[in-house]
């Protein structure tokens, strides 16, 4: 039991900026992996962090990526995007809400097999 508390103590790399410590401890990294990897790992995280403040990550097309957005619109980086990420979520749950009511049907009637996901967005 030691050794495997003594791989965690080892393996164990902290990111108290993002308050989360990664574990290694079950894939043992070769000594030194961690201070070889900082630099990388930075710079990873220099770049999920100016994607979620909206930098352009598809240069062909122009246009920024943020559909985990939709789980947490406050996230999204100006207030116009925000109202409109509410909006359109908003919008689905209003026109699910229609097709449990049976106000929205399809061509043979109202839909009647219908299951809610777990891990539906919530306005």
């Amino acid at each position: 039991m030691a050794s495997t508390f003594a791989a965690y103590c080892s393996q164990l790399i902290h990111y108290p900026e993002l308050g989360f410590s990664l574990d290694l401890s079950r894939a043992p990294a070769p000594a030194g992996f961690a201070e070889r990897m900082a630099p990388a790992m930075r710079q990873a995280l220099a770049d999920m962090a100016a994607l979620e403040k909206g930098a352009i990550a598809n240069p062909d097309e122009k246009r920024m990526v943020g559909h985990y957005w939709l789980r947490a619109p406050e996230l999204a980086p100006n207030a116009t995007l925000t109202a409109e990420i509410k909006a359109a979520v908003q919008a689905i749950h209003a026109f699910a809400q229609k097709v449990r009511a049976g106000e929205v049907r399809g061509q043979a009637g109202k839909f009647t097999d219908l299951r809610a996901s777990a891990s539906a967005v919530r306005p």
